[in-house]
């Protein structure tokens, strides 16, 4: 079980990283830690219409958090690149 919840994690950062790197092409303010060590499944990025944005991301069934001025995305090991490409494209 351990070596399950091993490659799990480890799956989590890699989607996670696939992340970043789509919102840093994009020119996107990551607000969470860049740090590897410090990550996380969860990436907190501005954006200037959350609540827009939010709702056109819910139409096309990505799902994701509105915060001030930001948007929380929280990828988990069963989610794919194509998955955060989509998102990507659609920002």
């Amino acid at each position: 079980m351990k070596h399950d919840q091993a490659e799990r994690s480890h799956r989590v950062l890699k989607v996670t990283e696939h992340l970043i790197e789509g919102l840093k092409k994009k020119g996107r303010k990551i607000l969470t830690p860049l740090q590897s060590d410090r990550r996380s499944g969860i990436v907190v990025f501005e954006d200037p219409e959350p609540g827009a944005t939010y709702e056109r991301l819910k139409k096309l069934n990505i799902t994701v958090a509105s915060r001030v001025h930001a948007l929380r995305a929280s990828p988990h090991y069963y989610n794919t690149e194509e998955e955060i490409d989509k998102l990507l494209a659609a920002l």
